[in-house]
């Protein structure tokens, strides 16, 4: 009788082992940034004169996560001024390009999250295409002087994994390197 119920308890310790290692964590670092993400995105980099990005993807949840980092140092620690510049235009930008794609107009609500820890505004645009339900979700955040852009794309049905990783960037990002001056 034991054998019969110990059996059934090592196969949901087995899959458990299995899920677990599936969520292992890579640690990004460059750019001046540094945050940790789950090892299953693929991660892609690009730069410009103004910016560095990190692109994060998952094509098997329909996802992506991007960080942006404004290279120009900002003169204040006033967050509110660099909103107005950098963060209100670019959220615009966010919005007409969600918009076009989705053939209808997004739902914008303001959100208070934490980021590199530390309270930080955001926004959260609700879309419909195809049927179906997805979300972007945006913030920004000065970390030590520097306007560090972050933004999700998903489909409402894989809401619960993308989550995973978007909260595990949010809470351990930081700036690292010669640009913490």
């Amino acid at each position: 009788m034991r054998t019969k119920f110990y059996i059934p308890i090592l196969l949901i310790v087995a899959n458990l082992s299995i899920s677990v290692a599936a969520q292992e964590t890579k640690r990004f670092s460059g750019h001046g940034i540094d945050f940790e993400y789950l090892s299953s995105w693929h991660l892609s980099e690009k730069s410009s004169k103004d910016t560095d990005e990190v692109a994060l993807s998952s094509s098997q949840l329909d996802a992506q996560i991007t960080v942006i980092v404004i290279k120009t140092p900002l003169e204040t620690k006033d967050i509110a001024e660099a909103r107005k510049r950098v963060v209100d235009p670019w959220l615009d930008s966010l919005q007409k390009n969600y918009s076009t794609m989705a053939g209808t107009t997004l739902t914008r609500t303001n959100l208070k999250t934490e980021a590199g820890g530390q309270a930080t505004d955001g926004v959260q645009f609700k879309f419909e295409l195809d049927g179906q339900g997805g979300l972007v979700e945006a913030y920004w955040v000065s970390l030590d002087k520097k306007l560090v852009l972050v933004y999700m794309v998903r489909p409402d049905r894989t809401a619960e994994s993308v989550l995973r990783n978007w909260d595990m960037i949010r809470r351990t990002i930081q700036l690292t390197g010669p640009q913490r001056k």
